[in-house]
């Protein structure tokens, strides 16, 4: 996970900084200014998931390691990616609301909601019993989502080519992912409150 939020990273970064490199070919015609904007916006958006993957992936692993002991994620080291998600989002939300992009405007709220739910848990006064597995599983599951919207919106969809069904590649992960986070977090609840 944490190999292929690097290299998603790695490649949004080059094409923002050299779209008219990494994507000459679709710099045509007489908008050439327009178009490299809006591949730009683009591939903020895959940033953002390269970056919220790697956020959620490090944080299911690390509340694994800490159980209890929260300690150790309230260092400066380990909160700087959640404080720069929280910030990413933001920014992509704004591209959002300024090039109407719903996409972008509801993967901004989802990295904010992330970032703040990590401090949140990492600052709260006292968890619950094993509350730190239900932070693993949503971690991991959240994680997962961000993959595979990743996988089917940008190379799914020209695998499968179903015309105006591209959205259907942003949506179904995160409804299974989420369905399946609620499915799990339960499940696991019930076991612990039955051993009590």
């Amino acid at each position: 996970m944490y190999l292929v939020s690097l290299a998603g990273g790695l490649m949004s970064a080059m094409v923002i900084v050299w779209p008219t490199v990494i994507k000459a070919n679709y710099i045509v015609g007489n908008n050439a200014a327009l178009i490299v904007e809006n591949i730009r916006v683009f591939w903020a958006l895959l940033g953002l998931l390269s970056l919220l993957t790697f956020v959620t992936t490090r944080h299911g692993i690390a509340v694994l390691h800490v159980k209890e002991n929260r300690s150790k994620l309230k260092r400066w080291s380990y909160l700087m990616p959640v404080v720069v998600l929280s910030v990413l989002s933001l920014v992509v939300f704004s591209l959002g609301i300024y090039k109407v992009k719903p996409l972008h405007m509801a993967f901004g709220v989802l990295g904010v909601l992330i970032a703040l739910g990590i401090i949140r848990y990492t600052f709260k006064a006292e968890i619950s019993k094993k509350e730190w597995l239900f932070e693993h599983i949503g971690s991991t599951i959240g994680s997962g989502i961000g993959i595979y919207i990743a996988f089917l919106s940008f190379g799914g969809r020209r695998i499968l080519q179903v015309g105006g069904w591209e959205i259907m590649f942003w949506i179904t992960p995160f409804v299974i992912g989420i369905s399946a986070s609620f499915l799990a977090t339960r499940k696991y609840r019930r076991q612990i409150e039955g051993e009590a």
